[in-house]
């Protein structure tokens, strides 16, 4: 069972690696000598996140509510609405049975990491990158038994 779960948790953080790198790739640089494929991102903080933000979770659960390791790992897609205070503090709103609360931090490259805590006691770790001013986010993490990427734009 140990290789099972070092083989999962090490495909978890590949597919999240791969897809930060991949992100990386289409936030600036240039395509062709002296032509930007976007503009410099302005400075970021904590408060470029305020407001009330929705999107899509998809991912993969490697392992049973038990933690022991899936023989397939079985996919998961759910919509969350965030409200985000500016400060590195963010409430799930939803209506159902699950609550949950979240921490952030944003770097001034407009990168940053998160952590959510949900009142069923499970936790999650994600890297994110800002885009627009704090317009949408866009994550990705793998914990063990987990790989998930999360989207998630401000509402006007």
């Amino acid at each position: 069972m140990a290789k099972t779960t070092i083989r999962h948790t090490a495909f978890g953080l590949f597919v999240a690696v791969a897809m930060l790198a991949l992100l990386g790739l289409g936030l600036g640089g240039t395509g062709k000598k002296g032509v930007a494929l976007a503009d410099a991102p302005a400075a970021c903080s904590d408060a470029s996140l305020q407001g009330a933000y929705a999107g899509l979770v998809t991912g993969f659960f490697l392992n049973g509510p038990d933690g022991t390791p899936l023989a397939t790992p079985k996919p998961f897609a759910v919509t969350r609405a965030w409200t985000l205070d500016g400060a590195g503090n963010g409430i799930l709103n939803t209506e159902n049975p699950i609550s949950g609360t979240a921490t952030y931090s944003v770097n001034a490259d407009c990168t940053g990491a998160w952590t959510e805590t949900f009142s069923s006691g499970a936790t999650n770790h994600l890297a994110f990158v800002v885009l627009g001013g704090g317009t949408t986010i866009l994550m990705a993490g793998a914990d063990p038994g987990l790989v998930i990427s999360f989207s998630l734009t401000l509402l006007p």
